[in-house]
């Protein structure tokens, strides 16, 4: 199934600072997957004998 483009929104001007302050109200849970859910990606150190 192929997608395209339908449309675009301009929001250059829209104020998200509501609703980005109401995400950073919300409690963050601290799980082992935690940091996939957060789009926050820490890789291991290389290997040195690679």
């Amino acid at each position: 199934m192929s997608s395209y483009i339908i449309g675009k929104l301009d929001l250059r001007n829209v104020d998200f600072s509501e609703e980005i302050e109401w995400l950073n109200s919300l409690p963050k849970i601290h799980e082992e997957y935690d940091e996939f859910a957060q789009g926050y990606w820490k890789g291991n150190p290389p290997d040195k004998e690679r």
